[in-house]
């Protein structure tokens, strides 16, 4: 099995709610929303997370120097073990996808990317998730939308 995913939080993109940054500003729709269930626990937590790792921002990137690895995307998948980015040392790319991949507006692969590490790890793999949404109501990250 691979070591835990290493995710942090760093620069966001200031954004309130998933209803603001999925059902109002386009940056998330509906069933991308839903494409969280059940893998990712549930549609609250996978939220919690999205918003807690990049505040929604499909285009966050944030290097870690002492890996030299890099974390790419809505839920800062990191390029050591998840991702290739063609540049980090001793990559393993556990997804088997691009990191630039991971950038893009359609999560479609970032999404499928981290039920992969949930299913091996769980979602405490994610530091932003054990500090931000663990042991707590998390409904309203999904306030306002249809799900």
């Amino acid at each position: 099995m691979l070591p835990k995913a290493h995710l942090t939080s760093h620069s966001r993109m200031s954004v309130s709610s998933c209803s603001a940054a999925s059902c109002n500003s386009g940056v998330l729709t509906e069933d991308e929303c839903k494409s969280f269930y059940p893998t990712i626990l549930d549609i609250y937590e996978g939220m919690c997370l999205a918003y807690g790792e990049s505040r929604y921002n499909t285009q966050a990137i944030n290097y870690n120097p002492g890996s030299k690895s890099t974390d790419y995307g809505i839920f800062q998948i990191n390029s050591k073990w998840w991702c290739n980015d063609g540049k980090t040392p001793k990559a393993v790319n556990g997804c088997g996808v691009s990191c630039s991949a991971l950038l893009k507006d359609d999560i479609t692969q970032a999404v499928a990317c981290a039920k992969k590490i949930v299913s091996q790890q769980g979602i405490t793999a994610w530091v932003a998730w054990k500090n931000n949404c663990q042991n707590r109501d998390v409904t309203s990250y999904v306030k306002g939308c249809r799900v």
